[in-house]
């Protein structure tokens, strides 16, 4: 059992976002936020969890164009390689 830890840390819970159901941030010692920090605070959560979201969403449509992609490179190195074939040994 580990005794005398102490950590600050903010919850949110993601109504918003398919993937994550809630987020934590620890924060740094001798960084409380005051009640004048404390909207700045939660601004830049939601900003780095808006981050996530949309990682996500160019990671998923990079994977649809490399699914499209790498047949079509096949295709074209396959074509050239006949034509290729066919000036040499035609």
């Amino acid at each position: 059992m580990v005794k005398g830890i102490q950590r600050r840390f903010v919850e949110m819970k993601l109504v918003g976002s398919k993937t994550y159901e809630s987020a934590y941030f620890i924060l740094k010692r001798g960084n409380e936020p005051q009640k004048s920090g404390e909207k700045e605070l939660l601004d830049e959560a939601r900003r780095i969890v808006s981050s996530l979201d949309a990682g996500k969403k160019k990671a998923k449509s990079g994977r649809i164009v490399r699914i499209l992609l790498y047949p079509l490179l096949f295709l074209i190195g396959a074509a050239l390689g006949f034509v290729v074939s066919l000036c040499f040994f035609g």
